[in-house]
């Protein structure tokens, strides 16, 4: 793992919000064991990727890598019509694809990691299928958790209509809030991401929120070697200095 010193440069480029959230079950009260029988560090669940809009497994390739070097077991999704159909399908497909990949490694919770609107189908699969029972923690790099201003250029798609700012999908998802009690999400975001407008809709009210000033857009996020860094940490259960979350939490440890 790369040393807490390693930050020093990263802290002045970034702004970390966080507030919580005002809905939850009992999930704050599971206690995770360490997985044992893979190749992965002690406590760290094996990681789940699920890509976003009109993207393949290749597209995550760089980030993927980069992840498995920092010891990590990382399995990606399979999602039909390369996730530009109704996301509540995708969020099904990723259902039985967690399974499938708890029983092969004999686990019983995993953590998720989604771009874009790979995102947007993780919390679906966590809010409205149950997926949280699964779950250790989640990264979030450029999800569009309230629509994107973009979404209105593709009209002749199911994702695409679902993501208008506004729309039912959207409505029903805000409508209903998060379940999570614990701070087990971080949201990462670039202000130079031009296809999540408004920056805001990358927002999460229960998530620890990360805005990036970096030279990455949209896509660049699966290529920065610091989004790695931040991914590895918080998913560990580490929070460096610039990860201090400014309200409704004590200290830094985010162990659940």
């Amino acid at each position: 793992m790369k040393a807490a010193g390693g930050y020093n440069e990263d802290r002045k480029k970034l702004e970390l919000v966080s507030t919580p959230g005002t809905r939850g079950g009992d999930e704050g009260n599971i206690d995770i064991a360490p997985d044992a029988g893979t190749d992965k560090p002690p406590d760290i669940p094996p990681c789940f990727f699920v890509h976003g809009y009109a993207s393949t497994p290749a597209h995550s390739c760089i980030l993927r890598a980069r992840l498995r070097g920092e010891g990590l077991v990382v399995r990606t999704a399979r999602l039909p019509w390369m996730a530009m159909g109704d996301i509540a399908r995708s969020a099904e497909v990723v259902a039985e694809q967690v399974e499938e990949m708890k029983r092969d490694l004999g686990v019983e919770r995993v953590n998720l990691i989604g771009h874009s609107l790979g995102g947007v189908i993780i919390r679906y699969y966590l809010q409205k299928m149950e997926g949280w029972r699964d779950l250790k923690r989640v990264v979030y790099l450029a999800t569009p958790f309230h629509g994107s201003y973009l979404a209105y250029l593709t009209p002749l798609t199911k994702a695409g209509r679902q993501l208008h700012p506004g729309s039912d999908f959207i409505t029903c998802m805000e409508r209903e809030g998060s379940r999570c009690r614990k701070p087990r999400c971080l949201s990462i975001y670039s202000m130079l991401d031009y296809i999540t407008i408004p920056h805001t809709t990358c927002h999460l009210d229960c998530a620890y929120n990360q805005k990036v000033w970096l030279p990455a857009g949209h896509l660049g996020l699966l290529l920065s070697k610091r989004a790695v860094e931040w991914t590895t940490d918080f998913l560990q259960g580490k929070l460096n200095g610039a990860m201090e979350p400014m309200t409704g939490r004590d200290g830094r440890d985010i162990a659940c």
